[in-house]
């Protein structure tokens, strides 16, 4: 008996602590390889990820990585200073910023100071 039905799903690390799940179910016909819907919903799920996703900080293996209670603060202003939209948004972010974030934070600025122009 041939499955009717595949069904993919990846969960996805965004940051630490934080993770993406995306799935897709396609419907398989008679005439189709079922391994071959399989991996043709495994190619979807990773495109529409890597497309949906390109303004985060890299992937972390949470499990590999040893990131102390002060890197992870970091790490998430990082993820803050990244994913902001607007000048006002950014700026809020600027009190008690570290220096090491510094330098990402002046590049994310005059990126978005230069889509005003």
């Amino acid at each position: 008996m041939k499955p009717n039905k595949v069904t993919y799903q990846k969960v996805f690390p965004l940051s630490p602590y934080v993770n993406e799940k995306i799935g897709i179910e396609i419907q398989v016909e008679e005439s189709d390889d079922p391994e071959h819907c399989f991996d043709f919903a495994k190619e979807i799920v990773e495109a529409w990820h890597k497309k949906n996703n390109t303004r985060l900080i890299d992937e972390v293996d949470i499990h590999q990585s040893k990131i102390s209670a002060m890197n992870l603060k970091d790490h998430y202003r990082e993820m803050l200073i990244n994913n902001a939209n607007s000048v006002e948004e950014l700026g809020k972010l600027r009190p008690g910023l570290p220096s090491n974030l510094v330098p990402l934070f002046i590049k994310k600025m005059k990126e978005l100071t230069d889509k005003i122009k």
